[in-house]
């Protein structure tokens, strides 16, 4: 996904409700921190050297 307005610093970026929602899953599901998910979705998207944005800590919480 792309940020909502290019060039501008800290502005937030948009995420699908779907992405956000199975972000939420693994938090009901498994137990997990929010910071435990985010670290999954960025090693997730690591190693699969996909391009998806991974909201932050703050973003979530």
């Amino acid at each position: 996904m792309r940020p909502a307005s290019g060039g501008v610093s800290g502005q937030s970026r948009t995420y699908s409700n779907a992405y956000l929602e199975l972000i939420f899953m693994f938090y009901r599901l498994f137990g997990w921190g929010m910071r435990q998910i985010t670290g999954h979705m960025q090693e997730f998207r690591a190693l699969r050297a996909l391009d998806i944005a991974v909201p932050g800590f703050g973003l979530l919480s």
